[in-house]
């Protein structure tokens, strides 16, 4: 009876108050001794009680995420989740230590072409990933930061340099020296160069070099920590260049970066010249900041605010509480002074390191109408959208809303993920910067109905330009890939030629695990350009069983992904519970990427002959760097469950 009397009290009352106050296993006990409470306990209206476990146990950025259901599933998985990397490694980007010639055998051209498994902190395991231009950096469950790569490709530096060095690299996943500082974590984004994260105190820190730990400071106070109410920091937004925040009342604002003479100066400050060792140590201090202010978005209601923002180079998506999507054009304002220069060619203002006259001509633009946020109707409207030529058979609902946003780079995309089980809701729409109100969706027939590009039974899929194997989809090389050439070839491709490979012994070449044994055939080259979506394979994963409606009884199911430059990255879940055959045991998923231990990077290497990175002491880290490439856009990665930025 007292069962039956605790499903009579309030829907919130229960969610919100009572049942947060007890631990799983008691909530799994409380549903085993009632057929309701189990039904209550496993259904929809308990989604939001297991979200806000994973938010606060476990740091998850929920305020990122697409999900909305299975929650309680993923919840239970997290502390034993698997990170994957893959595509190009260059400037470390992968993790892989020099030396390290397991991995280094998988390579081709520089890339690793299927997804490889991450071995990062077992005690705290990653909840996020993002992708840098040249790095990734990944957010714990403990509230930790984890990087590798480099911040800024760009830049060449000895491989021992310090920390504050923007072009340092790390080889090796490696636990940030300013974690204390930080505090803990609960949002991590990354733009092409910098890194920024929001602690769960609301404080906003900054990272252009993994050595230096800005915490930003709205000049005038109008954001932040201690600002007036309404005004705390909710998500932030690192893009291409520029840093962006939204505050619990739907005002965004947004910054670039700080002159690099400013921040040594106030980093020298802080005790950097005093670091005993600046190969491994860093700093964190204060940092005031003149930040934009993006003006009001113009709506009928008086109650409709911005809920979430995504980020391109020079435009910001923004998604309202009434489904609505607006656009907003932050490329810098042309100087009447020069006005037959083409935006930024000759004034030195419109750098990356936006000066004040360029902030000024920005804000001026807002204030006069001449810039501001633009209706996206033809992305938001639902009339409209199923009056496009592609959904002419099967249109979506009436009562499809778009419910996130994602933009990188030079593209952005906007999707809704429903609320009931119905598929044909979910539908993903894609966009380029040079939108205008005329501009129509590019819709990809094969992400409809999908919950953007990993599908509802945590399947990922990918297409696009090949860029060095950032798509995880293989190479016809390799066998058993996506992309791997039908074997044996036709007789037409037998024939010995000029890129034709010496013969090998029957057991095939030892240093090439998993390489095709008949090496007298030509070489198979990898395509330009994959035009479908096809899915992604990953380590330890048999043949796919589907049961039922699409769900899978074994494999991985992918609930975040990012992508970034020509490197690309995804967190995973076992689908199969502990103990079910066809469950893969990290040990059957063959070589992993190391995690660097603390006291690793306090001592170096062996020997003495390893620079406190992992790099050779006799080298450059980063010699013959090449200029970023633009890989993602197009390539339909989104990064990372992210629906506050990408």
């Amino acid at each position: 009876m007292a069962d039956s009397t605790l499903l009579k009290l309030p829907l919130d009352l229960l969610t919100d108050n009572i049942l947060p106050l007890l631990p799983p296993s008691a909530l799994t006990r409380l549903g085993a001794t009632n057929r309701d409470l189990h039904a209550f306990i496993e259904g929809a209206e308990c989604e939001i009680l297991w979200k806000r476990k994973a938010v606060d146990e476990f740091h998850f950025p929920a305020n990122a995420s697409g999900r909305r259901a299975g929650w309680k599933s993923l919840y239970q998985r997290l502390t034993r989740q698997s990170a994957f990397v893959w595509g190009e490694n260059g400037n470390g980007r992968l993790g892989i230590a020099q030396g390290d010639n397991s991995l280094r055998s998988q390579l081709i051209q520089r890339g690793l072409t299927t997804p490889t498994l991450l071995e990062l902190p077992s005690d705290a395991p990653p909840v996020s990933l993002s992708a840098g231009g040249w790095s990734f950096h990944a957010l714990t469950t403990s509230g930790n930061l984890v990087s590798w790569g480099t911040l800024d490709g760009g830049t060449f530096v000895m491989g021992n340099a310090p920390l504050s060095d923007s072009g340092r690299t790390l080889f090796q996943p490696t636990l940030s020296p300013l974690n204390e500082q930080l505090g803990e974590i609960a949002q991590v984004e990354a733009g092409r160069k910098h890194v920024l994260l929001r602690n769960v105190l609301g404080e906003v820190w900054e990272m252009r070099s993994f050595g230096r730990a800005v915490r930003v400071e709205d000049e005038e106070g109008r954001w932040g920590v201690g600002a007036a109410k309404g005004r705390e920091v909710v998500a932030v937004e690192a893009a291409w260049e520029h840093s962006a925040i939204l505050t619990a009342d739907g005002n965004a604002f947004i910054w670039w970066e700080p002159g690099p003479m400013a921040l040594t100066t106030a980093a020298e400050a802080a005790g950097e010249a005093n670091l005993s060792h600046p190969a491994t140590q860093g700093v964190a201090f204060p940092f005031g900041i003149e930040t934009v202010q993006l003006p009001a978005i113009p709506s009928p209601e008086s109650n409709e605010r911005i809920t979430l923002i995504a980020s391109g180079d020079t435009f910001i998506i923004a998604l309202t509480s009434s489904s609505r999507l607006f656009f907003c054009d932050i490329s810098p304002v042309p100087n009447p002074a020069q006005p037959f220069a083409p935006h930024g060619s000759e004034d030195a203002e419109d750098s990356p390191v936006r000066g004040r006259a360029s902030r000024s001509r920005l804000e001026a633009a807002f204030l006069n109408g001449t810039r501001g946020w633009r209706l996206m109707s033809r992305f938001c409207d639902i009339e409209q959208i199923r009056s496009l030529d592609a959904f002419k058979d099967s249109p979506p609902p009436e009562s499809t809303r778009i419910t996130h946003v994602s933009a990188h780079y030079q593209s952005f995309s906007v999707y809704s993920v429903p609320a009931s089980a119905d598929p044909s809701a979910s539908i993903v729409l894609m966009g380029k910067s040079d939108w205008s109100e005329e501009s129509e969706p590019v819709v990809i027939p094969e992400l409809q109905a999908r919950a953007r590009s990993h599908t509802p039974t945590g399947q990922l899929l990918a297409w696009g330009a090949y860029s060095s194997g950032a798509l995880g989809l293989g190479h016809p090389q390799l066998l058993n890939t996506p992309l791997s050439a039908p074997w044996p070839p036709p007789a037409a491709a037998r024939s010995p030629s000029s890129t034709a490979l010496p013969p090998l012994p029957p057991q095939g070449d030892f240093r090439f695990p998993g390489f095709a044994p008949n090496r007298e055939i030509a070489r198979p080259s990898a395509p330009d350009k994959v035009e479908s979506p096809m899915l992604v394979r990953f380590p330890g994963e048999g043949a796919t069983i589907l049961v039922g409606e699409g769900e899978r009884k074994e494999g991985k199911f992918v609930f975040a992904i990012t992508a970034s430059g020509w490197h690309s990255g995804a967190l995973a879940v076992e689908i199969a519970e502990d103990g079910e055959d066809g469950a893969a045991t990290k040990e059957e998923e063959g070589p992993r990427i190391r995690l660097r231990q603390p006291e690793q990077a306090s001592q170096g290497g062996e020997g003495g002959e390893v620079a406190d990175d992992g790099g050779p002491t006799t080298g450059f880290a980063g010699m013959m760097r090449r200029g970023f490439r633009v890989g993602f856009a197009g390539r339909g990665l989104g990064r990372g469950m992210r629906g506050v930025g990408r």
